[in-house]
């Protein structure tokens, strides 16, 4: 007899730095690691002043613009969230949350 696999809270499994840094005019990609029963949904949030959504996927790929980004993973058990500064000509700084 075929059973359900037992539900999980999502969880990250590598989360984001810190801190990035935007150099030279380049772009970064930012991405994340997770799991859970059901399958997480994703939605990046980038904030600087208003909030705007960009997508459903582990990755956020031609980040040009710095800021806070935020990851929220979510199922039915609940959401988790990591954010990440992003700074204009500065180190990066490779700090997990």
């Amino acid at each position: 007899m075929d059973s359900e696999p037992e539900e999980h809270a999502p969880y990250f499994t590598n989360e984001l730095p810190a801190r990035r840094s935007l150099e030279n005019g380049r772009t970064i990609a930012l991405g994340v690691s997770f799991g859970g029963i059901p399958r997480p949904r994703v939605q990046w949030t980038k904030h600087s002043g208003h909030e705007s959504t960009y997508g459903y996927t582990s990755q956020l790929k031609d980040v040009s613009v710095p800021g806070r980004y935020t990851v929220t993973i979510s199922n039915t058990l609940g959401p988790e969230s990591s954010s990440c500064s992003v700074e204009e000509g500065k180190r990066s700084a490779c700090n997990v949350m």
